[in-house]
């Protein structure tokens, strides 16, 4: 499948959480993130409370802790049921739950914990991202 894109590599993906919901995100791919980002607000709709973490007491076990060029920075790891991009699904893929920045203009970044079960390349000269599915083509 071939998904044109203007500024950035960005493409509509729905994601499915633990209980049920589907929401679709204008998404960043980024072959340089590890895990994929998705919002806490997001993460908490889909069905992960733990994204909220109000308790700042009990560490909880899938707490993880990142570093940045802005700072420190935590978010939980949490397992999506489904990660689609047309007729492209993934399941059970890692995301960091943890708030990007408004200014990014995009909502969620698909990092390596989900382009590493695709096929994916980014054509910059052509402004195209290309997915499909390992052994095949979409």
């Amino acid at each position: 499948m071939r998904i044109p894109f203007q500024r950035f590599p960005t493409v509509f993906a729905r994601l499915r959480g633990r209980n049920g919901v589907v929401r679709e995100f204008n998404s960043l791919v980024s072959s340089g993130t590890e895990y994929s980002i998705v919002p806490k607000v997001d993460a908490y709709r889909l069905g992960y409370p733990e994204a909220a973490r109000d308790d700042p007491v009990t560490e909880p076990p899938n707490l993880f802790r990142g570093v940045s060029h802005s700072g420190f920075w935590e978010g939980m790891l949490i397992s999506l049921k489904e990660v689609a991009i047309g007729r492209v699904s993934r399941f059970d893929v890692d995301f960091i739950a943890f708030d990007l920045p408004q200014a990014a203009g995009f909502d969620v970044i698909l990092g390596r914990s989900f382009l590493a079960s695709s096929k994916v390349s980014i054509d910059y000269e052509a402004s195209e991202v290309r997915i499909g599915s390992r052994g095949g083509s979409s």
